[in-house]
């Protein structure tokens, strides 16, 4: 899930790690009345269909048409995880809502650019579509950047009627062998910091004035301009964060930008005027968008002479084999009473390292279940090949602890594991997703798999509700105060 959007790796592994976080049930695919069934076409009416990658790396990419949109719209009934029942008038809609908004951003609307009444039958349904498409693109301009942006934001419209998450469109130039070589174990991208609105997928829906900083990343352009947790935002671009109590979307757009196409286009530089609330210190600072390294995955130092904090800002694979060894670092040997574990801002990652984590606390135990495309229920189980640390457990959450992260913080909650401080997880679960190439050389992450909590219960769409709620504030962290570290504190002694 996103590592982080910003995480840039290897082409193929950054997709995939944003891929397989968590797991997801959605139970939006059919609405108004409309049929859920819809025939299956006949072979020779269907396009050539998504493949999964064969090789390493990506393929070059090729302009986005019609073609593509179509190879898409098949892929999502081939391997989605509500494929077999999907209404295709949910895709075609959403599809058009992209395309018509795009239209109208560049002030070209058509009159032509409606749809039928659709009936539910898929290849019909894309018929209508692909005419009106066909129509609309030949009375406009035949200029390629806006022929591309008028099927990128098709694509994209495709897959927001979704309200997935973890289904992606990927569409990302290879990471230039020279930054390879600057940046060898991937890097991070955009001004690095993380805001109380900032949510895993996008902006909090939930989000309040004032905006403050959460986390400045050691190493990014806020950090090598002194910015500090707890400072707060007051306008960005000259424009306030929130109006009538909204918040200003297109602000956070400017805070957390999305990696560029081409990475290597210089962006604009964003103005931030901050104010500190332990100096009332007032000012304004240029940041511009860049790489930098990424901070660790694990980080971890001593609480209370006998506590073991470690944070785990993701869930790769061997999260349990770093943690172990993050802790086994620290030389508490027997003086060890008790491990933080913060979650907060954890984008997720693998399935088995959630299952590895699990393992280090308890074994034979099922934490999760998936549910596949016929709706048969599949145990996931804590790996008991790890060597349990016997040891009580806090884990820190917020919103941005989110698909494998939701996953292991229900499990600690199902199973008993721990007590949970912070907030309520991010409630954006999928089931393990695969890559599937298109013929653009893009590439589509789904999930075939949705899933439920030990207990059968939904989180996706939910999120986990902590034990202590204790939300962070500006001034406390401004003054150099973690509540919810203070709170896991007391929590072990006792």
């Amino acid at each position: 899930m996103k590592l982080q959007q910003r995480q840039l790796s290897l082409w193929k592994m950054n997709v995939l790690l944003g891929a397989i976080l968590g797991f997801c049930l959605l139970s939006a695919c059919s609405s108004g009345g409309w049929s859920t069934t819809a025939p299956t076409p006949t072979p020779r009416q269907r396009p050539e269909a998504c493949s999964e990658p064969s090789g390493p790396g990506s393929p070059p990419l090729t302009p986005t048409t019609l073609a593509t949109i179509q190879q898409a719209y098949w892929c999502l009934f081939d391997h989605y995880v509500t494929g077999k029942t999907l209404d295709d008038r949910l895709v075609l809609h959403g599809a058009l809502s992209g395309f018509i908004q795009e239209l109208l951003r560049r002030n070209r609307d058509q009159s032509m650019a409606m749809l039928p009444v659709l009936n539910g039958n898929r290849q019909a349904d894309w018929q209508a579509f692909s005419t009106m498409y066909q129509k609309v693109s030949a009375a406009l301009p035949q200029d390629a950047s806006l022929q591309q942006a008028l099927a990128v934001a098709t694509m994209q419209g495709m897959v927001q009627s979704l309200n997935n998450d973890h289904t992606r469109w990927v569409r990302q130039a290879p990471f230039p062998g020279s930054l390879r070589k600057q940046f060898p174990h991937g890097a991070a991208y955009g001004l690095g910091m993380i805001t109380s609105a900032s949510g895993a997928t996008g902006s909090l829906p939930e989000a309040h004035s004032p905006l403050f900083l959460i986390f400045v990343e050691p190493g990014s352009p806020a950090a090598l301009k002194g910015l500090q947790p707890g400072d707060i935002i007051t306008a960005v671009n000259g424009i306030a964060p929130f109006a009538n109590g909204q918040l200003n979307m297109g602000i956070m757009s400017w805070l957390e930008p999305a990696i560029p196409q081409d990475i290597q286009t210089t962006p604009s530089s964003v103005q931030v005027t901050l104010t500190r609330p332990s100096t009332e210190q007032r000012w304004t600072v240029s940041l511009q968008p860049t790489m930098y390294a990424p901070p660790p995955m694990v980080a971890a130092r001593v609480l209370d002479n006998s506590i073991a904090y470690i944070h785990l800002s993701g869930f790769l694979p061997n999260a349990a084999t770093l943690v172990s060894q993050a802790i086994e670092g620290l030389k508490l040997g027997s003086s060890l009473r008790g491990i933080m574990l913060d979650l907060r801002s954890n984008g997720g990652g693998a399935p088995e390292g959630v299952a590895g984590l699990l393992g280090a606390f308890v074994h034979h135990k099922i934490y999760s279940y998936d549910i596949d495309r016929d709706g048969k229920r599949i145990a996931n189980q804590t790996n008991d090949t790890i060597p349990l640390l016997h040891q009580p457990l806090v884990v820190l959450t917020d919103r941005r602890c989110v698909s494998a992260c939701d996953a292991f913080t229900g499990a600690v909650r199902d199973l008993g594991l721990g007590t949970i401080v912070g907030t309520r997880t991010g409630g954006k679960v999928s089931g393990p997703a695969a890559l599937y190439q298109l013929n653009d050389g893009s590439a589509f992450v789904i999930p075939s798999l949705s899933e439920v909590g030990a207990r059968g219960e939904l989180i996706d769409g939910v999120g986990v509700p902590p034990d202590y709620h204790l939300p962070l504030t500006a001034e406390a962290l401004s003054a150099g105060q973690d509540l919810d570290i203070e709170k896991g504190i007391r929590l072990l002694q006792a």
